[in-house]
This record gives C-alpha cells, sequence and structure tokens, in this order.
C-alpha cells in the first residue's frame, strides 16, 4: 500500500534521543505512513538504536556526512507518500499530529504547503507558538519574515519538483526553499496538529557564525526573488530582524561596539518594527554599558 505521508528524518549523532523521536511517529493514530532515517554519518550508537526498530514501515539510511539538506533532499527522493513530513532527531510529534493533518490536506484542491503548529518544551515546561497572522501578506512574504521551522512543513511531493533545499546553504536553508516554493503553490495551515521542540538545554542562544549564516542566506534568498515583487517593506522588516539577532548576540556576550553597530543598523532599516523588543534590548544595552561609556566611542 502507499503510504499517505513520508516523514523524513535527518539525524547525526542523536543516539541518545532518537529513539523519542521515532517513538512519536509510531504512537500516530494515522497508520499509513513511512518514516526514512537519513543518518549524515554519524559516528556514535545511533546506527544501533535505529535498528532496533523492526516495523517495516522504517527504512535507515546511512550516507557520508553531508549536512541535512542534502540529508532531507536524500529522503525526498526516497519517499512514496503524497504528502512529505520532516521530523528532527531531538523532537516530537504530538500522537494526534498526522491525524489532524491527514483531515487538513482532504480540503486541499491543489498541491500546498502546510504548517502546522508548534509546542517548546522546556525542562518540561511546555509552552504554544501561535502561527503569526498572514493578514494581507503575500505568502512567500510572510514566510521571509516569519520563522516556520521545517518540522512544522507538511508538502506535497509534486512541490519538489520545482526546488529542493538549497545544499549551499546550511543556515535558513528551510525559509530559502519555502519562499521558493511559495511562488508556485497555496500555503496552508493546520495550528490544530502540533509538533513538539524538545529543548534539552544545549540549545543556548545560536551562535554567532549561525547568525551570521543566517543574515547572509536571507540576503540571498532575497536576491533569488528579485523581481518576483518582493514587497520593499517586507524585504526591509526581514533584514531587520535578522540584524537585530546580532545585536542581541552582541548584547549577551557584553561585545559593545557590535551591539551599538548591529542595532543601529536594524533601527536605521526599520525603524517601527519590533520597537518593544528593540526598546528592551537598548535598555540592556545602556544598563550594561552606561551612557558615558557608549559616548566614548563617537
Amino acid at each position: 500500500m502507499t503510504p499517505d505521508f513520508s516523514i523524513i528524518l535527518p539525524t547525526f549523532n542523536r543516539g541518545n534521543r532518537i529513539d523519542k523521536a521515532i517513538n512519536s511517529v509510531l504512537s500516530q493514530s494515522v497508520v499509513n505512513w513511512e518514516l526514512i532515517i537519513i543518518d549524515d554519518g554519524s559516528t556514535d550508537n545511533t546506527k544501533a538504536v535505529c535498528q532496533q526498530f523492526e516495523d517495516r514501515r522504517i527504512t535507515y539510511v546511512y550516507q557520508q556526512n553531508s549536512e541535512r539538506s542534502a540529508a532531507r533532499n536524500n529522503g525526498i527522493a526516497l519517499a512514496k507518500g503524497k504528502y512529505i513530513g520532516f521530523l528532527d532527531s531531538d523532537d516530537t510529534y504530538s500522537p494526534s499530529f498526522l491525524e489532524k493533518v491527514q483531515l487538513k490536506t482532504k480540503e486541499l484542491t491543489s498541491p500546498s504547503l502546510l504548517f502546522t503548529g508548534l509546542s517548546v518544551n522546556h525542562k518540561n515546561n511546555i509552552t504554544h507558538q501561535p502561527i503569526p497572522d498572514m493578514n494581507t501578506l503575500l505568502p512567500k512574504e510572510f514566510l521571509l519574515i516569519h520563522s516556520m521551522a521545517t518540522p512544522r512543513a507538511i508538502v506535497h511531493i509534486e512541490c519538489f519538483q520545482k526546488a529542493l533545499f538549497p545544499v549551499n546553504i546550511s543556515i535558513g536553508e528551510d525559509r530559502h526553499l519555502w519562499v521558493q516554493l511559495a511562488s508556485y503553490f497555496p500555503v496552508e495551515f493546520c495550528p490544530e496538529a502540533v509538533v513538539v521542540q524538545n529543548d534539552y538545554g544545549d540549545r543556548s542562544i545560536a551562535s554567532l557564525r549561525a547568525i551570521k549564516e543566517n543574515y547572509l542566506s536571507l540576503c540571498a534568498t532575497i536576491q533569488t526573488e528579485e523581481g518576483q515583487t518582493l514587497n520593499a517593506k517586507i524585504v526591509a522588516k526581514a533584514k531587520g530582524r535578522a540584524l537585530l539577532n546580532l545585536a542581541r548576540w552582541h548584547i549577551h556576550n557584553q561585545n559593545r561596539i557590535h551591539s551599538i553597530f548591529y542595532m543601529y543598523r536594524s533601527i536605521f532599516i526599520a525603524p517601527f518594527d519590533q520597537g518593544r523588543f528593540k526598546v528592551n534590548l537598548l535598555l540592556r544595552l545602556l544598563l550594561m554599558f552606561p551612557f558615558n561609556s557608549i559616548k566614548t566611542l563617537f
């Protein structure tokens, strides 16, 4: 029987956690699925843990380390389902996840991108992150400024005939793909289906390299879409938010000059976006570095 869903699970050295992700798929109330585990060159016991599961719906594939975009693309090439989902090895599906998604897909009349709800589990304290209102934004504009993490995505397999995950982008590769696909296919939402992002304490504030790469990948996405009617205000807002994250990282690490530089650039590009957040960061900056010490920079 052809599965309704193909779930692609890329992993690297997650032998101590991946069983929870696999069990969350096995626990689904919908049973017509396949799980494709792409092991991206693990050197721990990931393979042994995965091979303990003898369910015929589970396929384990080992590849030389090629990063997660290549792993996901390889999974897509193997997928037989009508809809493809992506689960990270740290995360889990709620038991009715696929059931809620299946009900939603039956309403769709053409190949679409579907995004689900998300909850964050931090030390057993679960908070739900609602899907922002799209309002008057075009779908690709919405996806440019709002992060829709890969595990939230359920994508019709035909969509991948237009584009795959970019292997030359390591941070923000999902946003790059969603924006591309949204130029061709409808974007739908299913907030009732919930994927749980488990914070094990090692998801600390992102590294400077990752945040810079996120900004560069955002610029690459915008350049790719140049001439595709992206609203200039939306582009400014997206860049302003990425620069604000850079300022936040430097404030966290008490790098005075860089904190001020990126705060200034963010405010200059998008002065009225995320005003409260900017004020809070400015207050933190002033508390860390009194006005007299900042004034010496100029």
